[in-house]
């Protein structure tokens, strides 16, 4: 049994739907089915997501929010018409500003784009509909743990097929509570860990991943099998391809992942699993990503490895104030703190304070990076690839700011200039794929 979840994108409209249900319904072992909310058609679209907020927020400000209504109910309306359905759109629609005009949540509102369109797909597959709400329980507790009720499922699983919304579920108070945008992928992978299929399947309108993320080099490689580890790396430095939450739940239970394209299902994709051979891949590497939006707080103090405690001193004014670090690379008399610059802009002046105070460093010096991550099995222990790596940005002209090697010996990592991000990481895969 397979489970196999789609995304909005490839589900914008009916002739998108109809190609999913062909999709579908061409491998019986897809028994249960995740659908998201329709998505875009067209780069100046609005997501449907968005027009059911701005329905509750018409409604909140005491106006009728007629406007965003009527687009959501045309959109539901031209796919339940093109499917030959009828699961009472306007009924469900009107249920849905009653329960808003009664002071309904934002995640409630939110949320109905995947509900009435897993209502119409359920329909025109002839599966059975069965709400997240009453299968899924959202955790806010940390770590998360969300938690799927099986049992109902196993039920209906004993004598039909199975379409379920993604992106909600109840929340410990009974209420709707929603994952995260994207997070549809979480949803599937969820219920194909709880139900032990034999793969989750993760359709959406690209076909698998690429090597680099395809805006900063058009034509990159595709990548035909990757491992968790690999994947939660480059997901976690900005691969959009699978949410980073929803790696969790299927590498636990050690359950492949295969995503795939609605544009061409007959292409393989790529294939996340627990293990491969890396001796088979073409390439040294996995893969490449990188983002902008760090700051490097570095802090020199003569004879600081002689300071016991120097460094727990400094990560506990970050504990006190809620901030997190990324990397803490460092030399003999110094160490710097790699953060996320949002998280940092609005208490760095107090945590500055609070850290010469306590840790009475010599100098504090502050500069602005981006982070590149080259991930792949075993990568460190390789000879040659660290050369390759700083011979591509020095021919580049792109100068390294820091370097971290991963103690997973999974990756290597640097951080370089935010200008420089673009042209370090394609120096960087054109000395890995010629």
């Amino acid at each position: 049994m397979k489970v196999a979840k789609f995304g909005g994108s490839s589900l914008a409209d009916s002739s998108a739907v109809l190609r999913v249900i062909d999709i579908i319904q061409s491998d019986p072992s897809r028994r249960v089915i995740v659908v998201s909310a329709p998505g875009k058609r067209n780069p100046d679209d609005i997501k449907i997501t968005d027009q059911l907020s701005n329905w509750r927020t018409q409604i909140h400000l005491g106006h009728t929010g007629n406007e965003a209504m009527e687009a959501v109910y045309s959109r539901f309306f031209e796919i339940e018409k093109n499917l030959g359905v009828n699961i009472g759109i306007h009924t469900e629609l009107l249920d849905i500003e009653e329960r808003l005009k009664g002071g309904a949540s934002y995640e409630y509102a939110v949320s109905r784009g995947e509900y009435l369109n897993g209502l119409l797909i359920a329909e025109a597959l002839d599966f059975q509909f069965k709400d997240a709400a009453d299968v899924i329980r959202v955790s806010n507790l940390e770590p998360v743990e969300h938690h799927v009720f099986t049992r109902p499922l196993k039920m209906v699983l004993k004598k039909n097929n199975l379409v379920i919304p993604g992106f909600y579920g109840q929340g410990e108070d009974s209420t709707i509570r929603t994952f995260s945008r994207g997070g549809s992928d979480i949803t599937g992978a969820l219920i194909a860990s709880a139900l032990n299929a034999s793969e989750y399947e993760n359709w959406t309108d690209v076909l698998g991943m690429k090597m680099v993320d395809p805006r900063i080099v058009p034509k990159a490689v595709g990548i035909p099998e990757i491992t968790f580890q690999e994947m939660r790396e480059l997901s976690y430095m900005g691969f959009e391809v699978f949410h980073e939450e929803a790696m969790f739940p299927v590498w636990k239970s050690n359950l492949p992942v295969h995503i795939r394209s609605t544009a061409e299902p007959n292409k393989l994709g790529t294939l996340i699993t627990p293990n491969i051979d890396r001796a088979k891949r073409k390439y040294d590497i996995a893969g490449i990503a990188g983002k902008d939006g760090f700051t490097s707080l570095t802090f020199k103090k003569r004879l600081m490895n002689k300071e016991v405690g120097y460094v727990r001193k400094l990560l506990s004014v970050l504990e006190r104030h809620q901030v997190s670090f990324e990397h803490i690379p460092g030399s003999i008399d110094t160490v710097s703190l790699i953060v996320e610059s949002e998280k940092l802009t609005a208490k760095k002046d107090l945590i500055l304070e609070e850290i010469d105070h306590e840790c009475s460093p010599d100098s504090v010096t502050e500069s602005q990076m981006a982070i590149i991550s080259i991930v792949g099995i075993g990568i460190v222990r390789q000879v040659g690839i660290a050369a390759k790596i700083f011979s591509a940005l020095s021919e580049a002209g792109v100068n390294i700011e820091m370097i971290n090697q991963g103690s997973s010996e999974l990756n290597v990592i640097i951080g370089v200039k935010e200008s420089d991000l673009k042209k370090a990481i394609k120096a960087i895969y054109h000395t890995f794929v010629a």
